[in-house]
């Protein structure tokens, strides 16, 4: 089930490298802040992986932060907005059963 993240950077933008690594420290994505300082990150985390977003800075230097554990069973809202309309989808990684 896709996982939605966002994280507001408190630093500058412009000097951060950030990225999300699993416990293997392989790349699982690169992140890139937006204008006002924010990330938004899509993915399928797997069951029993943990998963760290590590960032690089000139002023503060390096650091790392783990995501939660994923949850056997859960729900996602995702809502989107495009001109005067409110998209959105409810999503659970147990079909059929309880969340």
């Amino acid at each position: 089930m896709n996982c939605y993240v966002a994280f507001k950077n408190a630093g500058s933008a412009l000097y951060s490298k950030t990225a999300l690594v699993n416990s293997a420290e392989k790349l699982v994505d690169s992140l890139v802040f937006n204008e006002e300082g924010l990330i938004l990150l899509q993915f399928v985390p797997k069951a029993g992986e943990t998963y760290f977003v590590k960032w690089e800075n000139k002023s503060r230097g390096k650091g790392s932060k783990p995501l939660p554990p994923a949850k056997l069973n859960g729900a996602v809202l995702h809502t989107e907005i495009s001109g005067n309309k409110l998209f959105y989808s409810i999503s659970k990684n147990n079909p059929g059963g309880g969340i």
